[in-house]
């Protein structure tokens, strides 16, 4: 499952992505270590407002808690930093926001755990651009949403069986978060969309543009409050714990 991930770029590379000015600029701060258990502001392309960029919290709060969204992270008996595919058209908590609430989710990057011998280690997951890892593209995540009307956005990444790249990778889960195609992007989140439709996506609608992965620090799950957890020194590549086959 997906509960880290990277979003450094310029909040106006970000505007430009889609054209969409941001809702609330001062409250972007790049980050190489977007903690999801942290429920951390994230910046998405909400599907009510496909033209401007909204801040959002990572972790979907169900409507029935929407009137107490901290007491619902602070009670922590749902993790819903995820929803996985099979399961967002039955879900009491993501059936409708899978039909009413898709949105975009901006990211450079996420981590992915590799396990090996009982031992885990992460792996940074990225689209290259250029040769330098700063030089990596901007993508979206196809994610879904809550809202009580106040411009506040409560969100979970959809994630899929993982391909052959990323089974690779996330060895003992084998899954991975939806990263989708640019050419998708905007039905994503169109209103009106037919289940069947929405399925096609999930379906097909993986991006086609080739990601790469390393071996990263295991201090991007250190418990401590650690500048070296937020910084580029943490995407440097570490010796991997197994020789992996496909990067």
């Amino acid at each position: 499952m997906c509960y880290k991930s990277t979003l450094t770029k310029p909040l106006k590379s970000l505007v430009a992505y889609k054209k969409t000015p941001a809702k609330a600029p001062e409250l972007y701060k790049p980050s190489y270590n977007i903690d999801g258990f942290a429920h951390p502001q994230i910046l998405i392309i909400p599907q009510n407002d496909p033209n401007m960029l909204y801040p959002a919290t990572w972790g979907l709060v169900p409507e029935f808690q929407l009137h107490d969204p901290k007491g619902f992270f602070r009670e922590g008996k749902y993790n819903t930093l995820n929803a996985r595919d099979d399961k967002v058209f039955t879900s009491n908590t993501y059936r409708k926001p899978i039909e009413e609430g898709r949105c975009l989710v901006f990211a450079d990057g996420f981590y992915e755990p590799h396990e090996y011998l009982k031992k885990k280690q992460p792996y940074f997951c990225y689209i290259p651009e250029g040769d330098s890892i700063e030089d990596r593209e901007l993508f979206t995540f196809a994610g879904i949403y809550t809202t009580h009307g106040e411009g506040e956005f409560y969100v979970s990444l959809i994630t899929v069986p993982a391909n052959p790249f990323f089974s690779e990778i996330h060895n003992a889960k084998l899954t991975m978060p939806f990263v989708l195609d640019p050419s998708v992007e905007d039905a994503w989140i169109q209103e009106g969309q037919s289940p069947n439709i929405i399925k096609d996506i999930l379906k097909d609608g993986f991006t086609a543009k080739q990601f790469q992965a390393h071996a990263v620090s295991n201090l991007i799950y250190s418990k401590t409050n650690n500048e070296e957890k937020d910084s580029e020194d943490i995407l440097k590549p570490v010796p991997p714990i197994e020789p992996p086959r496909l990067f």
